[in-house]
């Protein structure tokens, strides 16, 4: 009696994590996905309004932004809120789609660099007639001379050419020029991973901070705690020239830094910051909607000095409003100019405005620019 046993079942293949990871980051489709998915979550930070850099740590602030936000969106606000979609670039979701995206280019980057190598140092000369036939980038031609006239004119190209093949009536040739090209694809993807691990780096070691600084206003601190490394950063002169015809040719803010006993003194631009004690001041913007209001009484002592934002509105001379110690409205109009001191740049911008302030028993200077 013969029997036979069961055909044995292969083995299954063990699961590689490592592997399949490799090849998920440098698939095709999961690349597209990544950047679909990067340019939505950057489209969703454009639109809808971030939260101010300033209120990130300051809860009460936070919550206080948040109500705003209530009136435009009503119950989505928290559900928002929960997503993060109000402070998007900082997220801890956006930052691990960022670091995916790191990891899949440098992934896809070494994974390129030895098919890429072969091909420069040991090209595959000699290919089937099918590849001919098939080839993407094709021609058939006659040429008069022969494979010796083809020869010559390649060379005289810049070619490298070599026989690979003689037979009786066929002769084959390979040619290539600068082969060392193929290796300019890693210069833009090196490129691509600075900009990428940069901006990674600089959301999670960096510091930045945004200051509103006006002329005349007290230096403002830059850290929110205090202590002895803290920097305190004074606006001087908030420049805006101009050409003779008028033109705005340059926006510049001359920056007096503090730190301890030392003093620093810079110029900042949007595209030159300064630097001090291992930080840079780039200017952000400038704001022409401000002014400084000086009152004195009559022993020439300073009543008021400070800078006031016009929240985009504009008036001709200041229009004050003036109270006595039991409320009593003493002053209320526009106070006309009564004379004015050029200032040191083009334009009236720089000129200080002076008036007099007369009320019940004492006449006030005030000025303005």
């Amino acid at each position: 009696m013969a029997s036979s046993a069961p055909a044995a079942t292969p083995p299954m293949p063990k699961f590689d994590p490592l592997r399949a990871t490799w090849r998920l980051l440098t698939n095709v489709k999961f690349a597209v996905a990544l950047v679909t998915v990067a340019v939505l979550a950057s489209l969703l930070g454009v639109v809808l309004p971030q939260l101010p850099a300033e209120m990130r740590g300051n809860p009460p602030a936070r919550s206080a932004w948040l109500e705003l936000q209530r009136e435009d969106f009503g119950w989505l606000t928290g559900i928002l809120d929960g997503l993060d979609l109000f402070d998007v670039f900082h997220s801890p979701w956006f930052l691990a789609l960022w670091f995916v995206i790191v990891a899949a280019v440098t992934v896809c980057t070494i994974s390129r660099f030895p098919p890429t190598w072969r091909s420069v140092q040991r090209p595959q000369v000699r290919v089937s007639e099918r590849y001919f036939e098939t080839a993407r980038h094709r021609a058939s031609f006659t040429h008069t001379g022969g494979v010796e006239a083809v020869e010559g004119l390649l060379r005289r190209r810049r070619y490298a050419v070599t026989r690979t093949h003689e037979d009786e009536g066929e002769t084959e040739l390979f040619a290539e020029r600068f082969p060392w090209t193929q290796y300019a694809t890693f210069i833009s993807h090196m490129a691509l991973l600075m900009l990428l691990v940069g901006g990674l780096l600089t959301n999670l070691a960096g510091f930045q901070r945004t200051l509103a600084l006006a002329e005349g206003r007290p230096a403002a601190p830059l850290f929110s705690d205090p202590g002895p490394g803290q920097i305190f950063v004074g606006m001087e002169d908030a420049h805006r020239g101009v050409d003779a015809a008028g033109n705005i040719v340059d926006f510049h803010s001359d920056l007096l830094l503090r730190r301890g006993d030392e003093v620093v003194r810079c110029k900042a631009t949007v595209n030159d910051p300064c630097s001090a004690f291992g930080y840079r001041f780039h200017q952000a913007a400038f704001f022409d909607d401000l002014a400084h209001l000086t009152i004195w009484g009559p022993d020439g002592r300073v009543l008021f000095d400070d800078v006031l934002d016009f929240e985009n509105e504009s008036t001709a001379t200041p229009v004050l409003t003036i109270t006595s110690a039991d409320g009593e409205v003493v002053f209320d109009q526009a106070l006309p100019q009564m004379a004015s001191v050029p200032g040191s740049t083009l334009g009236y911008e720089g000129d200080l405005a002076l008036a007099e302030l007369a009320l019940p028993g004492a006449v006030y200077g005030v000025s303005w620019r």
